[in-house]
């Protein structure tokens, strides 16, 4: 997983998804970076946020890539820009 942020100027984090939980009424996403810094992230998704993310999911261009990278095993480059 590959993160920036406006904050960070050019900075791009890499990191791994480690955990989603159930916290009262929000998921929490966890994510520990490993490069440039040592970082725990953590992400509180809301009903609202939920609908959005599912609503995205769904679309076909969408769907069809989630299916096709579950067999996908090479490293892929991330987009210049995004």
């Amino acid at each position: 997983m590959r993160m920036k942020s406006t904050g960070l100027g050019k900075t791009e984090l890499v990191g791994k998804l480690e955990n989603v939980n159930l916290m009262e009424d929000h998921l929490i996403f966890s994510v520990r970076t490993s490069e440039p810094v040592k970082w725990h992230i953590r992400v509180a998704i809301d009903n609202k946020d939920i609908k959005m993310v599912f609503g995205q999911l769904i679309k076909l261009k969408i769907l069809k890539y989630l299916l096709l990278s579950l067999n996908n095993k090479r490293e892929l480059k991330p987009p210049a820009n995004y």
